[in-house]
């Protein structure tokens, strides 16, 4: 149970919660001009509240007062209810009393929850999803994030929900996974407005630069240009179109690969005697396993980075002809890690 169940959900946390902080880290930033120092915890909240109330520019949607607040609520909140919840899940690796259990981590886990249901709140009313309709990528993805928190919250609640716990849980981490999905399609050329950084490809800064997306009709991608920098007209030698369906399907299955992987690394642990060897080589056939496991877990985290950078098929050979052995490979690990996995739950089930 502890490393089939509880190792995992404190890895998945423990990314999540990063995640969370990395969005945090880019708000706290806005009010600083890239010659300036890095703010890592703190900044100076009146000019950052400055920067997102910045008159947009006159192509953009109308900006409404309370924006800028749901901005920085919103990444607040959800910064607080990642710590609780690590709090939580790092705790409920350690076994302990019952009432200590319910002091350190059912509560805390509580506490994160709910913190998650208010962020997802922000969200819905920083895009104002009541008063538009359901037809762009940030509109969904508030959407469910706003009901992923609270299949979260509900999930601290496991006394009052019994057997429901686990689906409501299932839903909420889905949930999540579909609005991470749809926030890569938001990709904006190594920025995330994300959905609640609405204009952050859009302020200005002291310096003078400033950032506007652009959509180009006729490839229908969305595209970033700096002000100041290049013509108007000029903006397809600035970027090119980012992450196409296809390249986003890839990205999806190096995390369920990844997922896959990190289990298969975990079974050692948990079932060393499912590995036949003989008493003299038992130690060394379980080490080439967990090598072999890692090799393979930090092989697709690198895959997964340099699909960051190079996130289109390259034309010129051999790199095309790379890239598409590396997807082949990665394919073929996919499956063979996920029905590794799922023969190890079975066999564990039926054992």
């Amino acid at each position: 149970a502890l490393y089939l169940s509880k190792m995992p959900i404190f890895i998945g946390s423990t990314v999540f919660g990063s995640g969370i902080y990395m969005g945090y880290v880019e708000l706290i930033n806005m009010d600083t001009d890239t010659n300036d120092h890095i703010n890592w915890f703190w900044c100076d909240w009146a000019a950052l509240l400055d920067v997102l109330s910045e008159a947009k520019n006159t192509e953009a949607p109308e900006s409404y007062w309370y924006q800028p607040l749901s901005s920085i609520g919103g990444w607040v909140v959800y910064l607080i209810g990642a710590v609780f919840y690590q709090v939580g899940n790092t705790s409920d690796v350690i076994s302990m009393s019952e009432d200590t259990h319910r002091l350190i981590v059912e509560w805390p886990q509580l506490i994160g929850g709910f913190c998650f249901f208010i962020g997802g709140v922000f969200e819905i009313v920083h895009n104002r999803v009541w008063d538009t309709s359901p037809t762009s990528l940030v509109w969904w993805s508030s959407v469910f994030n706003f009901i992923g928190g609270i299949g979260f919250w509900l999930c601290a609640c496991s006394d009052n929900l019994g057997s429901y716990v686990n689906i409501i849980g299932l839903v909420g981490t889905v949930l999540y996974l579909i609005a991470a999905i749809l926030t890569l399609c938001m990709w904006r050329g190594e920025q995330f407005g994300l959905t609640l950084i609405s204009n952050l490809n859009r302020v200005q800064r002291e310096s003078g630069t400033q950032v506007v997306v652009r959509t180009d009709n006729k490839r229908q991608v969305s595209q970033i240009k700096v002000g100041g920098e290049y013509k108007l007209d000029d903006i397809a030698n600035v970027v090119e179109a980012k992450l196409s369906w296809r390249g986003l399907s890839f990205v999806v299955m190096c995390v369920l690969c990844g997922t896959s992987q990190l289990i298969v690394v975990l079974e050692v642990t948990a079932a060393p005697w499912e590995f036949e060897s003989s008493a003299g080589t038992r130690q060394r056939h379980l080490s080439i396993e967990y090598i072999m496991g890692l090799a393979n877990l930090l092989g697709i985290h690198a895959v997964i980075m340099l699909n960051s950078v190079c996130v289109r098929m390259p034309r010129e050979q051999p790199y095309r002809l790379l890239t598409q052995m590396m997807r082949l490979l990665l394919t073929m690990l996919t499956v063979q890690t996920t029905m590794r996995a799922e023969l190890f739950l079975e066999d564990e089930r039926s054992s």
